[in-house]
């Protein structure tokens, strides 16, 4: 069983509450992101992790 899910594929309503407290997470939201990323699988892009993993060393990761 799925389970209640919001915002992204597997985001629960439990975890959704704790989500929301993330000032960047409400700005994912806000702007259409969580249509296609989720924070930790690929749903139709990769995941926010995958993208933090790819740029985490780089020095203009926020120009990006």
């Amino acid at each position: 069983m799925r389970g209640t899910q919001t915002l992204a594929e597997g985001v629960t309503a439990k975890s959704a509450v704790a989500i929301a407290a993330n000032p960047n997470i409400e700005l994912a939201t806000k702007s259409g992101c969580l249509a296609c990323h989720a924070i930790s699988g690929k749903v139709v892009g990769p995941a926010f992790k995958d993208v933090h993993k790819r740029y985490k060393d780089t020095t203009d990761g926020a120009a990006r």
